[in-house]
C-alpha cells in the first residue's frame, strides 16, 4: 500500500484524527481551555444540548464547538449546524468533490505558475526557479547567478518573493530586496553561494513583487492584501460563494492567517467589508487594523462588480476543478491571481465569515 493512501486511511479513521487534532491544533486547545475557565452566555444545560447535536449531525466528535468557540455564541440550531467539522470537509467532502481530478497542479506553485500562463489568466511575473540550489528559467533553461542578478537589476521592481514549491500558509517564502542596485536577503548582501544555500533544500519559484492599488495599500502597505475567493461548480454553473480580504499585520510580507495575518469578511454583492476581522490562530477581534488604524466597517471596494467578473471569467476557464480558493491581488490595472487552492482554507472562512455548511452547499451524507 502506497504511504500517501495510508495516510488517508489513518486520517479517517475518527480515533486518530481526533486524538493527533486534540493535541496538536492550538485553537482548539485554547478554547477548551477558555471553556473550562469562564462563565458563559448559554447555560451549561443549552451547551450540553447543542454538543449532543453537533456531534449527532455531523457523525463525529465536537471538538469544532470548541475550537470556534461556539458556547460563546448565541446561534439557532441551523447556524450552530453551518459549522462544518474539518474532519468531515477534508476527509469526506472535498475528496468527493475532487474524484479522479488531477490536483498536481494546485499543489506545486511551480506547475501552477506554468499552467495559469497557459490558460492566458494573470499571475506574477516569474524570473527563475531553483532545483536544489540550482537555477533555470520558467522555461527550464539553465541560469547563470550572473544573468539572473542582471535580469533582477533591470525590473522596475523593489522586491522579489521566493517561494517554496510545495509551500503552504506562506511558510518557507523568503524575501530578496532590491537596493542601491544591490541584492539582499535580509542584511545580507546577495551572492552566488548565499542563494545557493538558500535553495539547496527544496525547489523554489522567484516572483516579482507586485504593486497593488492604492485603496488596499492603505489598508496595510507591508504585505499585499489579498481576496480569497471561493469558486464553485453548482449545477455546471461556476459560482462565487464567499471571499475574504487577507491582511498581513506586525510589518509582515505576507497576509496569510496562519502567520498571524487578520482576515475581514465580504459581502459578495457590494464588495463591503465586515465591520470587524479576526486572526485565524487566536481569539483576536478587530475594528480596525492595529499597525495602521484602517477602519474595516463599511469600507467598499471600488470596481467589485469588474473583479469579481474577471474571477469567473477566469474559474471557466479551468472549470475541469468544479471547486477553488482563488488568491488575487488587485492592482491599479485589473487582478493578478497569487494563486489557487484546491483544498483551500476552511479554518480561515469560518473564523472571519460563520458557519459555511448552507454556504457552500455541504451537507452531510
Amino acid at each position: 500500500m502506497k504511504i500517501n493512501n495510508f495516510r488517508k486511511i489513518l486520517k479517517k479513521n475518527k480515533y486518530v484524527f481526533f486524538t493527533y487534532k486534540k493535541l496538536t491544533d492550538q485553537v482548539y486547545r485554547s478554547g477548551l481551555k477558555t471553556y473550562k475557565k469562564s462563565v458563559h452566555l448559554k447555560s451549561k444545560e443549552k451547551i450540553k444540548k447543542e454538543i449532543s447535536l453537533f456531534k449527532k449531525y455531523w457523525n463525529c466528535d465536537p471538538m469544532d464547538y470548541f475550537r470556534y468557540r461556539l458556547f460563546d455564541k448565541e446561534l439557532s440550531a441551523e447556524e450552530l449546524l453551518d459549522y462544518i467539522p474539518n474532519y468531515y470537509f477534508y476527509n469526506f467532502y472535498m475528496p468527493k468533490i475532487y474524484d479522479g481530478i488531477d490536483l498536481s497542479v494546485t499543489n506545486s506553485k511551480i506547475l501552477m505558475m506554468n499552467y495559469l500562463i497557459g490558460e492566458r489568466i494573470e499571475t506574477p511575473v516569474a524570473l527563475a526557479i531553483f532545483k536544489k540550489g540550482l537555477i533555470f528559467d520558467h522555461l527550464d533553461h539553465k541560469l547563470l547567478f550572473e544573468d539572473l542578478v542582471e535580469k533582477m537589476l533591470k525590473v522596475k521592481t523593489q522586491i522579489f518573493f521566493v517561494k517554496p514549491d510545495d509551500g503552504q500558509g506562506g511558510k518557507g517564502i523568503f524575501i530578496i530586496r532590491k537596493s542601491n542596485n544591490n541584492l539582499y536577503i535580509e542584511d545580507l548582501k546577495l551572492d552566488k553561494n548565499l542563494l545557493r544555500l538558500k535553495t539547496i533544500s527544496n525547489r523554489f519559484v522567484l516572483q516579482e513583487g507586485i504593486k497593488q492599488r492604492s485603496d488596499f495599500n492603505r489598508i496595510n502597505p507591508t504585505s499585499v492584501n489579498t481576496l480569497r475567493v471561493i469558486t464553485q461548480k453548482i449545477n455546471n454553473v461556476i459560482r462565487i460563494s464567499a471571499v475574504v480580504i487577507r491582511i498581513g499585520r506586525n510589518k509582515s510580507v505576507v497576509d496569510n492567517s496562519s502567520q498571524g495575518g487578520i482576515s475581514v469578511k465580504i459581502d459578495i454583492e457590494k464588495g463591503m467589508l465586515n465591520s470587524f476581522g479576526t486572526t485565524e490562530l487566536t481569539n483576536e477581534r478587530f475594528e480596525e487594523h492595529p499597525d495602521t488604524h484602517f477602519k474595516f466597517d463599511g469600507f467598499v471596494i471600488q470596481g467589485w462588480d469588474k473583479i469579481m467578473s474577471q474571477v469567473l471569467e477566469y474559474a471557466n476557464r479551468i472549470s475541469i476543478f468544479p471547486e477553488l480558493g482563488w488568491d488575487i491581488a488587485v492592482l491599479e490595472n485589473g487582478i493578478s491571481v497569487i494563486e489557487i487552492n484546491a483544498y483551500y482554507g476552511l479554518e480561515l472562512l469560518q473564523c472571519c465569515s460563520g458557519g459555511m455548511r448552507r454556504q457552500l452547499n455541504v451537507i452531510p451524507d
